[in-house]
C-alpha cells in the first residue's frame, strides 16, 4: 500500500483520486510519518467479471461418488 504526506495529497488531490481510481489501489495518507487517512476506490457491487475462473479447475472422474475405493462410514 502506498503512503503519501498529507500536503502532497492536499496539493495534488485530483490526480492522486483519479490515478487511484483507475488502477484500484488504495493510499495512506500521513502527517508527520503518522496514518492520517486510509483512501480508497468504491468497489461496484454489480461488477461481476465473467469467466474469470475459466480453465483454472479440472474434473476428473465422477463428482458425486466417494473419493477412493474403501465406503465411508456416513453411506452405511
Amino acid at each position: 500500500m502506498d503512503t503519501c504526506s498529507v500536503s502532497y495529497f492536499k496539493n495534488h488531490a485530483l490526480r492522486i483520486l483519479a490515478d487511484l481510481a483507475e488502477s484500484g489501489k488504495e493510499l495512506v495518507v500521513t502527517r508527520r510519518g503518522k496514518p492520517l487517512a486510509h483512501v480508497a476506490p468504491i468497489r461496484q457491487a454489480g461488477s461481476v467479471e465473467l469467466g474469470k475462473l475459466s480453465g483454472t479447475m479440472k474434473i476428473e472422474g465422477d463428482i458425486v461418488e466417494p473419493l477412493g475405493s474403501e465406503e465411508w462410514k456416513a453411506c452405511r
